[in-house]
């Protein structure tokens, strides 16, 4: 019957052990300044993720990249992605009026976007 105690009070020693890291990681979790901790790291993340997409940078370089994609839909494009130089000449002046319009509103939406 010795050895049963034994066991027994082993067994208590652990979980009591068990059980003390447990509480102290509710306290952990719950402590008013970790929890200022945790919300101002996550706040701050959210900002930054903010600043980045809202970035004149980031917005300029869409505006860019809008332009580039009307030159190429009315100019069009050579297997490797670049403007074919050699049709240039050859557009019609309609033709070359809707890519001056088209390049022209993506400018203007760039500038909105960048100001």
């Amino acid at each position: 019957m010795g050895t049963r105690a034994d066991d027994l009070r082993h067994e208590i020693a652990d979980v009591r052990g068990d059980l003390g890291e447990t509480l102290e990681a509710i306290g952990d979790k719950v402590a008013p300044d970790k929890v200022m901790e945790r919300a101002k790291a996550d706040l701050s993340e959210k900002v930054d993720d903010v600043k980045e997409k809202v970035s004149p940078k980031r917005l300029a370089q869409k505006g860019a990249d809008s332009v580039r994609r009307g030159v190429r839909t009315v100019v069009g494009s050579d297997d490797d992605g670049d403007a074919g130089a050699t049709r240039v000449p050859a557009l019609s002046g309609a033709t070359a009026g809707r890519g001056r319009q088209a390049a022209g509103t993506a400018a203007g939406r760039s500038r909105q976007a960048a100001g």
